[in-house]
């Protein structure tokens, strides 16, 4: 069952006559695109959609800023010492030492939230103590592993940052989505609008037609003798009334045109301000009536802002669930242990680092401790206002999540019931259209006999006139109302063939100022 209502009508609109003028120059200056293509070029250029992907931009910078912990780090120190002390008695040589430290080591961290590094050091001390020297080179290979047992240990502690910048990152995406739903809604309603007012100055274009014809007529009867010239009065004024409201609607127009174009993100020239649409549906298919059940479970899986609060929920679970460990007292574990190799030398001999590392490798010495740290704050008041804050923020956004749902339910049963409401009322329109249209045509057989006047036909055709706009009124508004039920259950991405996509970001014509939203896209590119 298609859930964007369609109706089977036959919508009578009148007669394609047009009047010739065109007083502001609309025709010759519009540019005509349809929904589709201008949907499509939206979602690059349109504001609102920039913002939302460079947010998007934004979370996921963080998801790869989370992976940071994770990655092997690479460590290498250097350390230079010289200390020369006073002679002691004074007639003596004093005492000198001199040390050289070099260390390199590689660290992980452990899914469990614990380290692990190995590490090389190279130790080298020679000192001069009242003439007696000695030189000391010693290199050593250590494994250590220090292992949070509490507080910031294990597997969830590991997880969390990067498990909460993904879940951000995921509500950033369905935000886009969401987005996206939004703009094809809000360019719908305006580009509809502006195809209602074309429709609208086709409408007053055919009144004055026939208010011209209707001149001609009666200007033959009173050179016939047959009226007088009074008779011409309300015609001409009608005309004039009719010109007045079709010049007012070429102004709206251009307004709802400009309008269209900033919605869009479109660029506006002298020479680029006037859009022409698709024409307003003349006769409107009718489908089932949508079904509430259906389109409000639709609306709840698919809808961008329901799903991006959804994902902030689960976010904020995260992050009280993690937090409750900060209560607990600091107790870290670290093991550490390797072969140790010593070259050691009095007098003139110098001591062999080749010497030192031999003995390293042959395991001839080796070291091995461990240590235990305990912590814990008398009252821990900070980490009681972390969990408060963490559970603070987990039902706020569970409530946000109700809310919006509440929402995006009750704003979906209303456009529902609107659909069906529009679709009985272009019936009841295209009635009063047929019987005003009857009502015209047996006037003007009355006042060729002479048994009416021209100001009845007159009022009669402005009666006409009024049932078209009205009844162009409810094919827009059901047109409108379709669209946004459309983007409520997020099947209008697929109807105007466009995909949405969370990568392929450039946004260095943003940043060095030569980006603008009618040249170049932020980001999410799109498959038609």
């Amino acid at each position: 069952m298609r859930i964007s209502a369609a109706l089977v009508l036959v919508v009578a609109l009148g007669p394609a006559a047009h009047a010739e003028t065109d007083d502001l120059g609309l025709d010759a200056a519009a540019q005509t695109i349809t929904y589709v293509e201008l949907y499509q070029v939206a979602t690059r250029t349109a504001p609102a959609f920039e913002h939302a992907a460079f947010e998007f931009a934004s979370a996921d910078a963080l998801v790869q800023q989370a992976e940071g912990p994770r990655n092997v780090v690479i460590r290498a120190t250097g350390d230079f010492n010289r200390r020369v002390g006073a002679p002691t008695p004074p007639s003596t040589v004093g005492t000198s030492t001199t040390t050289i430290t070099g260390q390199f080591g590689i660290a992980k961290l452990l899914p469990t939230n614990g380290t692990v590094e190995l590490l090389t050091e190279a130790y080298r001390n020679d000192s001069d103590f009242s003439g007696n020297q000695q030189n000391n080179i010693q290199a050593s290979v250590k494994l250590r592993i220090t292992q949070p047992l509490l507080r910031n240990g294990w597997f969830e502690a590991h997880d969390r940052d990067r498990d909460s910048a993904v879940l951000v990152r995921d509500a950033g995406s369905a935000k886009l989505r969401g987005a996206a739903l939004t703009l094809a809604a809000d360019l719908a309603e305006k580009y509809w609008r502006l195809a209602l007012l074309w429709h609208v100055r086709d409408i007053r274009r055919a009144s004055i037609a026939l208010g011209e014809k209707q001149k001609k007529q009666t200007e033959a009867s009173i050179r016939n003798g047959k009226l007088a010239e009074s008779e011409l009065v309300p015609v001409q004024a009608a005309i004039a009334a009719r010109k007045q409201a079709l010049l007012n609607t070429e102004l709206l127009i251009v307004d709802a045109s400009l309008e269209l174009r900033a919605a869009a993100g479109l660029e506006v020239t002298p020479t680029e301000v006037i859009m022409r649409t698709e024409p307003l549906p003349a006769a409107i298919v009718k489908g089932d009536t949508p079904d509430l059940e259906t389109v409000v479970s639709l609306a709840l899986k698919n809808n961008g802002e329901v799903e991006g609060a959804r994902l902030v929920a689960r976010s904020a679970d995260l992050g009280a669930r993690v937090v409750q460990r900060a209560t607990l007292p600091k107790l870290d574990l670290r093991l550490e242990g390797g072969p140790l190799g010593n070259d050691t030398s009095s007098g003139v001999e110098s001591s062999s680092l080749r010497t030192a590392v031999a003995g390293l490798a042959g395991f001839e010495g080796y070291s091995v401790s461990a240590n235990l740290a305990f912590e814990l704050p008398v009252g821990n008041d900070a980490a009681r206002a972390t969990v408060l804050e963490a559970r603070a923020t987990q039902a706020g956004a569970r409530h946000e999540l109700v809310d919006i749902q509440n929402k995006i339910t009750s704003d979906v049963v209303r456009t529902a019931y609107k659909v069906r409401a529009l679709t009985q009322s272009a019936e009841l329109g295209a009635t009063a259209v047929k019987l005003a249209e009857q009502n015209v045509a047996s006037e003007q057989r009355k006042y060729e006999l002479g048994r009416t006047t021209a100001n009845e036909i007159i009022r009669l055709q402005d009666a006409l006139e009024e049932a078209k706009l009205a009844n162009a009124q409810s094919i827009h508004d059901h047109v409108v109302a379709s669209a946004q039920l459309d983007a409520y259950t997020g099947l209008v991405l697929d109807k105007l063939g466009v995909t949405i996509k969370t990568t392929g970001y450039d946004l260095a014509p943003y940043i060095d100022g030569t980006g603008h939203t009618h040249r170049a896209a932020p980001g999410p590119a799109h498959e038609h």
